[in-house]
């Protein structure tokens, strides 16, 4: 048995490489043929890497992105030859995870995946693959993607576009592509994530919730932990990169509601 993996990045680097890295792992340990396909990031893995693309290629992808808002339109050569290293080896199953990251186009991939005849299984990580253009909306509390989005209000963020606001045609097109595949599964990693993919187009899918795995031997209930901070922890959260997006607005009026012997911990790196 075979499994390919599509992925930004792999190896245990940051969330969705450590996730595709993990479920390569595992599928060597039960001895199936583990492959990986990433874009600029890569560490050490139990997968059989294949890179897409280059710097030049990702470079172009960008600016494309920058001045029309085309992520996902361009790579059209690094896309090909994926998809020819995909037949190649002919796997039995195929993950995506998150495509957006200026490395694939999605076009032609999803003519690709819409005639293999594989299974495939689409991890979402954020809420890219149902939206005209962002990757999370609720700091706007935009509803347009459960119909159609256009005049998009966060264009000018991930994956920023300067010029153009083509979220209308990102939309329709992200669409079209995704419902050509006639044998997919929808996973999320969250309850909150899969009630808003059933809410999108991908609804028209089976959507199941699979949680992310933690080390339960690096990660475990720690008894001296009320010894170095004795006041009352209430919360103990963590991200790669504290930002709004991901609630530390929120975390901070929080704290400013409870009284001084309560503590939220937060787990993460913040920039300037």
């Amino acid at each position: 048995m075979k499994i390919f993996q599509i992925n930004s990045s792999i190896g245990n680097l940051g969330s969705t490489g450590s996730d595709t890295e993990g479920i390569g792992k595992a599928a060597v340990e039960r001895g199936w043929e583990a492959y990986g396909a990433y874009s600029r990031y890569r560490t050490e893995s139990a997968s059989k890497l294949i890179k897409v693309g280059n710097k030049l290629t990702a470079a172009v992808h960008l600016l494309l992105a920058r001045l029309f808002d085309a992520e996902g339109y361009g790579s059209v050569f690094a896309t090909k030859r994926l998809i020819r290293k995909i037949k190649q080896v002919d796997p039995d199953l195929i993950i995506l995870h998150n495509l957006h990251g200026y490395y694939l186009n999605y076009s032609i991939l999803f003519d690709y995946l819409s005639k293999c005849n594989k299974q495939i299984i689409w991890s979402l990580h954020d809420c890219y693959a149902f939206t005209g253009h962002c990757t999370y909306f609720e700091t706007v509390k935009c509803e347009k993607w459960k119909t159609e989005c256009h005049d998009c209000p966060l264009s000018k963020y991930y994956p920023k576009s300067m010029i153009l606001d083509k979220s209308r045609r990102n939309f329709r097109n992200k669409k079209s592509w995704a419902l050509s595949i006639p044998n997919m599964t929808i996973v999320t990693v969250s309850d909150w994530l899969k009630g808003l993919a059933e809410q999108s187009f991908l609804g028209k899918f089976p959507v199941k919730r699979i949680y992310n795995g933690i080390n339960v031997e690096t990660f475990r209930y720690r008894d001296d932990l009320m010894n170095i901070y004795p006041e009352k922890i209430i919360l103990f959260a963590v991200a790669n990169y504290w930002s709004e997006s991901k609630g530390l607005l929120d975390y901070l009026k929080l704290s400013k509601l409870l009284p001084d012997n309560y503590l939220i911990l937060l787990a993460g790196t913040i920039g300037d």
